[in-house]
């Protein structure tokens, strides 16, 4: 193997990121070495190299960003408990201690000691990537495309929390509102058809673009965010005139207003795009017992959930491939909002192409962490 591999790297808050040969990382003890064969690109990864969460995740520079992984087990660390190597993989990015209060729990991304691939520890924007824990952060692929995986393992399974949040609270003539139709939206709206049985309204701007999208992928309701009517076209399309529940996949001040302001008394917001906007909460600002929350990556067992859903073939999204020498057009073409679903960066060099799988509207179907077939 070779002692150099091509890597992305950070090296300042607010610099460019530079295309570069560094050394090869060593396969840890209880760890793998991955062959990366794609490296998803998320806003949060935008937010990250501005220096805007150093706060909630300090990183050490020089850092090799990238959180959503697939790739191929090139060796295992000799105390290693994992696939075996040259297995096809979807790397877990959250590293926990499993001794913790979260880790027994059973929620692993919300470790008391968690460092995350791409996010504090070398990511996935190289050649090569390091995985302290092989029997906690790999899973095999099992058949699936490494590229239509490589987001499953954070923007799915961000959905897939943010979704099952509010799903104990909904019934068949709740509605449930899904804000966007991005890259997050885009799986919130196939999850909420396999984990609810509530009527689903997508609300997106420049709405008649892309209203046939959302509908193949399983809304009922399309509503244009920058109409005048929003809000009443909205409240008429809820069977109670009002949302039970609202996830906002974008987190700007204007989508969470409108989300809270949708809410009917009790109802749920929950917030899981990271574009960093605030609202004011408290009395007269918030319905009635209404829950404002964040919703954050999720549990080794929901990642299972949702690759089971994707093998079945219940869950797309419009995925747009950049070689690792485009990752700053990646970046810049997500900040800008060019990309209609997410980016996914190919480690190779080579042509950027688009990557958009068939798509069928997903059947209501009403999914447990036991329904794994």
């Amino acid at each position: 193997m070779a002692e150099t591999m091509r890597a992305a790297v950070l090296t300042s808050y607010g610099g460019p990121l530079h295309l570069t040969r560094v050394p090869v990382p060593e396969t840890p003890e209880a760890g793998a070495l991955v062959r990366v064969a794609a490296a998803g690109v998320c806003r949060s990864d935008l937010h990250l190299r501005k220096g805007e969460l150093r706060d909630l995740t300090p990183m050490r520079l020089p850092t090799i960003l990238g959180h959503e992984i697939t790739g191929v087990v090139e060796a295992l660390g000799p105390a290693a408990q994992g696939p075996p190597a040259g297995t096809p993989v979807l790397v877990y990015a959250p590293v926990s201690c499993g001794r913790c209060r979260p880790c027994l729990n059973g929620t692993e991304q919300m470790c008391d000691s968690a460092s995350r691939l791409g996010i504090g520890r070398q990511g996935g924007c190289a050649e090569l990537v390091a995985v302290p824990r092989a029997d906690r952060q790999l899973i095999a692929l099992d058949g699936l495309s490494e590229v239509e995986a490589a987001p499953l393992g954070d923007a799915a399974l961000t959905s897939y929390r943010g979704i099952r949040r509010v799903a104990l609270h909904l019934k068949p003539d709740s509605a449930l509102v899904v804000i966007g139709m991005g890259g997050l939206a885009q799986y919130a709206v196939q999850l909420a058809r396999q984990c609810t049985t509530a009527l689903v309204i997508v609300a997106m701007r420049h709405a008649a673009r892309r209203e046939a999208r959302a509908r193949e992928l399983g809304a009922d309701v399309v509503i244009d965010l920058t109409g005048a009517d929003a809000g009443a076209r909205l409240r008429s399309a809820c069977p109670r005139g009002a949302a039970d529940a609202v996830l906002d996949a974008v987190g700007l001040e204007t989508t969470m207003r409108f989300g809270a302001e949708a809410l009917a008394p009790g109802g749920h917001l929950v917030v899981v795009g990271s574009m960093l906007g605030r609202i004011p909460f408290g009395w007269n600002c918030a319905p009635l017992e209404a829950t404002f929350s964040t919703s954050f990556w999720g549990s080794l067992n929901e990642l299972h959930d949702v690759l089971a859903l994707a093998r079945r073939g219940r869950l797309r999204s419009d995925i747009v491939t950049y070689s690792l020498d485009d990752i700053e057009q990646a970046h810049a073409d997500l900040a800008a909002s060019r990309i209609p679903g997410r980016a996914v960066l190919l480690p190779g060099p080579g042509p950027s192409s688009s990557h958009r799988p068939a798509a069928t509207r997903p059947e209501r179907h009403h999914h447990s962490e036991g329904d794994k077939e």
